[in-house]
């Protein structure tokens, strides 16, 4: 019996989905976040950053991530953070 999440096209398979034009919320900005977010805007995804804690993100790795057009916001999620979203992204 096949696995299907192995199969190339399964969700989880390792591919990277089509982000070109796609908003997406990255939730978290520890390593994994940023990373993540990062790829979402080389992929040409419109990337916004979220984490809770005001002190997640350095003003150094700020302005490196709002030069890659990412945006960025800390502090309480609200509904309106994932609103308008097209793909939303948890990091661990």
């Amino acid at each position: 019996m096949r696995n299907s999440a192995c199969e190339a096209d399964a969700p989880g398979s390792g591919q990277i989905r089509d982000l070109r034009g796609q908003r997406v919320t990255v939730v978290g900005a520890g390593r994994s976040g940023r990373a993540a977010a990062a790829l979402a805007a080389r992929e040409g995804g419109v990337v916004r950053l979220l984490d809770a804690d005001p002190f997640a993100v350095s003003d150094d790795q700020c302005v490196q991530m709002k030069a890659q057009g990412i945006e960025i916001r800390t502090g309480a999620h609200r509904a309106q953070d994932f609103a308008d979203s097209d793909v939303v992204i948890l990091s661990p």
